[in-house]
């Protein structure tokens, strides 16, 4: 039977910590506990939050097919690295075992679409300094996070009326797409929108105008629009600045990446998919599907004497 989804921040970090104990001693009879090249453990890791993941929750198994479970690793990587732009730091800084675990075990969660990525962000911050020096001290962790939620309890109205701020915003308004062809329709008319794309309303009142010259700003713009939501604005920075990141990490993985992100309508419908991942719905499955449909129907594409740079903008925020 599959185990029901923790319902505190308490109950997260609890079974955190114990599937990461049994991940660490899987690790040590690997040989890994103390291996020089600490990606070999990481990966390694990767790959026991997503089977002890799939475990608990009854969730397929793709062990046994190494191209789907491939997918689903990068998927829990991307979703663990826009995870981690919850708490301060960079996405290079080193991480404590604990810390990688909970960003890893959340990112299943998400991925699997049993956990909305704002909740996920909100446990990454409650649970984050409770696993600073996990698994050494669980108890204390524990403790301190059962402390951290009773005083969030305790707090005046006033804070939890602009956490609620923060968070209603996000709801989607209008359902994604669930075939690949008419996910192709919506981002080719997106595209075509693209010499033109709209301000997006945020909810502070002021309004988010993307980059005429970044496909990235305006991919996101756009597939923000089209699912109806209206974020902080600070949020559409932090979004665009984690799919930048993404996108510097496919850039190492080969020409071919390179080949593709140098054609303006698969370099825009990257991004366009890329938002829905990080909002939580769509999973890396249904982007390659998407991925696929499009790059096969780039004459679908309208042309523009105007190509915006497939290259993220950074700006300096006021």
């Amino acid at each position: 039977m599959p185990a029901p989804l923790p319902q505190t921040a308490a109950d997260w970090l609890h079974e955190v910590l114990e599937h990461l104990e049994m991940a660490a001693l899987a690790a040590a009879a690997e040989g890994l506990d103390s291996a020089p090249e600490r990606s070999l453990w990481v990966t390694f890791m990767q790959r026991q939050a997503l089977a002890l993941a799939c475990a608990a929750r009854g969730l397929q198994d793709a062990s046994e097919d190494p191209e789907r479970l491939l997918v689903q690793l990068d998927a829990v990587d991307d979703l663990a690295r826009l995870l981690r732009g919850a708490v301060p730091g960079r996405i290079g800084d080193v991480l404590s075992e604990g810390q990688l675990f909970l960003l890893l075990w959340l990112a299943v969660h998400v991925h699997a679409r049993l956990l909305p990525v704002d909740h996920a962000k909100g446990l990454v911050q409650t649970c984050w300094k409770a696993c600073t020096n996990a698994p050494d001290d669980g108890d204390a962790a524990l403790r301190a996070v059962v402390t951290a939620e009773a005083e969030g309890d305790g707090a005046d109205e006033d804070a939890d009326q602009d956490e609620d701020e923060d968070d209603e915003p996000w709801p989607i308004t209008v359902p994604s797409p669930r075939e690949p062809s008419t996910w192709l329709g919506e981002i080719t008319a997106a595209y075509a929108r693209r010499g033109e794309a709209p301000s997006l309303p945020v909810c502070d009142g002021a309004a988010f105008v993307p980059d005429s010259g970044s496909l990235l700003e305006i991919a996101t713009t756009l597939a923000l629009a089209n699912r109806g939501v209206c974020p902080p604005g600070e949020a559409v920075h932090e979004l665009i600045d984690t799919i930048g990141a993404m996108e510097e990490d496919v850039r190492s993985q080969g020409p071919e990446w390179e080949a593709m992100q140098g054609i303006p309508a698969l370099a825009f419908s990257m991004y366009y998919v890329w938002v829905h991942l990080a909002m939580g719905v769509a999973d890396e499955d249904q982007a390659m599907l998407v991925m696929r449909e499009c790059s096969s129907h780039l004459a679908d594409f309208p042309e523009s004497e105007r190509q915006g740079s497939t290259r993220p903008q950074r700006r300096t925020r006021n």
